[in-house]
């Protein structure tokens, strides 16, 4: 059985990154499994291709590493290698897994040595992580899928800003059949904003009609609109009618009302507009009627002739002279009556 004291006096004479990979297991580990040899020669291979400057497959190994033995070592190597590739914001997530480990009996002093390493370059990485914030318009959130780079955004993210790493990113959102890309550039430590926006009204699911729908020039049924020729037109040209004899009514009637008036006026002193101080009531009596009058014979007017033209221009039966307009967040009644 080998002594750790034989251990610790040999490692200064093994290749550097040997020597780092054994010191990430205590000298205790080395009686354990055949998965702690094999996770201490990945830490080799690892740290050797980081040296090499391959760091996509020395942060693949590394990573493979962590997972069996979690020691910060291995954390800050393997996102000091995701930092050289550009992966800025899972190098950030690999340092802070690091920085949360909890020391175990047989740590090295090199361990905590290197937690405290990994909290000190997250610090600095975190202002180059570039942030972007993604609008919707024209839809709502919750209808809408996101990507981000192929990766499904949770809708409850979609209000707060992504932290994204530097370069190119791809962002497309998607409502059934219509998508919106954009792609946008940003730069170490940059905020960004883009808006992605809907065009179309969403048509329920399980809905018969089309995108567009547009029902004109066809005959009404019992299960049409209420808003067909046959319906609306009647009912505005006796309305109209209506308004005009009324209106004729009333500018007869008051009238009247005032010419007995001028006549009471004339009986009682009035001559040529002038009257006595005492029959100021009656004067303004007599000018209210004169007013209704003249506004009554003027709606009466109106009434009638709109009423009028109405059934002289009425279409032929079947000829229906209304549209029904109706599109996705539209609807328009357009016609001439």
């Amino acid at each position: 059985m080998r002594q750790p004291g034989i251990l610790a006096s040999n490692l200064g004479k093994m290749p550097w990154a040997l020597g780092l990979a054994v010191g990430i297991l205590a000298p205790n580990a080395w009686g354990q499994s055949a998965t702690t040899m094999t996770a201490r020669e990945l830490a080799k291979q690892g740290i050797e291709a980081y040296d090499a400057g391959r760091y996509q497959e020395a942060s693949t190994i590394l990573l493979q590493a962590l997972d069996v033995v979690e020691v910060p070592t291995l954390a800050v190597y393997a996102a000091r290698a995701l930092t050289k590739q550009g992966k800025l914001v899972l190098a950030a997530e690999v340092y802070l897994r690091g920085m949360r480990l909890r020391p175990t009996s047989d740590w090295q002093p090199v361990q905590k040595e290197m937690q405290q390493t990994a909290a000190t370059e997250r610090q600095a990485l975190l202002g180059r992580i570039a942030k972007l914030h993604i609008a919707i318009t024209g839809a709502q959130p919750a209808d809408v899928t996101v990507t981000l780079d192929g990766t499904k955004l949770p809708t409850a993210l979609l209000r707060v800003e992504q932290m994204v790493d530097p370069g190119t990113r791809h962002v497309q959102a998607r409502r059934g059949s219509e998508v919106v890309d954009e792609e946008v550039m940003l730069r170490e430590g940059q905020i960004r904003s883009i808006e992605l926006h809907f065009k179309q009204t969403a048509v329920p699911l399980g809905s018969d009609a089309s995108p567009s729908a547009v029902a004109s020039n066809s005959s009404p049924s019992q299960d049409s609109s209420p808003a067909s020729s046959s319906g609306i037109r009647p009912i505005i040209t006796y309305s109209a009618l209506g308004v005009g004899a009324a209106g004729i009514v009333l500018g007869s009637v008051t009238g009247l009302m005032a010419v007995a008036k001028r006549s009471s006026l004339k009986n009682d002193g009035c001559v040529d507009n002038e009257c006595y101080t005492d029959q100021q009531g009656e004067i303004d009596s007599y000018d209210t009627l004169r007013t209704l009058s003249t506004v009554g014979f003027v709606v009466g007017a109106v009434g009638a002739a709109a009423g009028i033209t109405l059934l002289l221009t009425a279409p032929e039966p079947g000829e229906p002279n209304l549209a029904l307009e109706l599109r996705p967040g539209h609807a328009q009644l357009s016609g001439s009556f």
